[in-house]
């Protein structure tokens, strides 16, 4: 009775959804059951994990090619792999899906008060602080949360790109950061030069060390731009298939029968061939 008194309010295909899901949480215990699929059944957590940053970086992909069909269908290789982990957590006895969608719910409440406890309306900037501050708040009272560093909370966990805007941003809230974009090149020359040094000593560690300092000042560059690191690596990615692409037909796909001084003419002609299409 109280199941049927919380449906309703929802819409048709809200009704529709949930049968599916029912569906959908079938069908993973038929892939997960003994005798079910012999590869699913050999996955674990980490096994899966290569999996799920593909059909994240998929779905971006369709988002910015605004291909809907494709939205669709990688958000659902993405929730197939939240079933998926939740299944196998379920037979560690670590979690069930319950728990994941309890505290999905909870967090969803928590951080919009305005909406379930006081019935206020805010603007996006007071939405977005609210959001900050209870957040924060979660994370203080989780048990692994240290209390010491916000930043050393996401340094295990979160791709090391993110960590360094997170780190940028924190930076920032200390009034600790590049004023204009001539200091972060002078770092960037700077960085480069001892790359150069390390790459000239043979220093592995010294090669990896410098590196990633150089990553880390051109992502600070990015920032200050406001531009998208990753939009412009993956624009980068394409502009170079595109152009292999072009030296692979010009050349007949004899690519490792030419020349390297003859592969750079042609990288030129690709150039000014495809500079309007890029």
């Amino acid at each position: 009775m109280k199941f049927e008194k919380e449906l309703k309010g929802l819409k048709k295909s809200d009704y529709e959804a949930i049968k599916e899901f029912i569906n959908l949480i079938k069908n993973i215990r038929e892939l997960k059951k003994e005798d079910g699929c012999p590869w699913q059944r050999a996955q674990s957590h980490e096994s899966l994990l290569p999996f799920l940053k593909e059909e994240s970086y998929e779905f971006i992909d369709a988002v910015k090619s605004k291909n809907k069909l494709n939205m669709v269908e990688e958000l659902g290789d993405i929730l197939l792999q939240v079933m998926l982990h939740s299944e196998i957590a379920q037979e560690a006895s670590q979690f069930l899906l319950k728990d994941i969608i309890e505290n999905l719910n909870h967090k969803v409440i928590n951080r919009h008060p305005y909406l379930f406890e006081q019935k206020v309306k805010v603007d996006i900037e007071e939405a977005k602080a609210i959001w900050k501050e209870r957040k924060e708040n979660e994370k203080v009272q989780s048990k692994k949360f240290n209390k010491k560093n916000l930043i050393d909370n996401d340094l295990k966990t979160l791709p090391a790109d993110i960590v360094t805007k997170k780190i940028i941003r924190e930076s920032e809230n200390s009034n600790f950061y590049w004023k204009n974009q001539n200091h972060i090149i002078s770092k960037l020359n700077e960085e480069i030069d001892e790359l150069k040094e390390a790459l000239i000593s043979n220093n592995l560690k010294n090669i990896k060390e410098e590196f990633g300092d150089l990553y880390f000042t051109l992502i600070n560059l990015s920032y200050f731009l406001n531009l998208d690191h990753d939009d412009c690596l993956r624009e980068a990615n394409n502009k170079f298939t595109k152009r292999f692409l072009f030296i692979k037909e010009y050349t007949d796909d004899k690519i490792n029968m030419q020349s390297q001084e003859k592969l750079l003419e042609i990288w030129q002609i690709a150039k000014e061939r495809l500079k309007n299409k890029e």
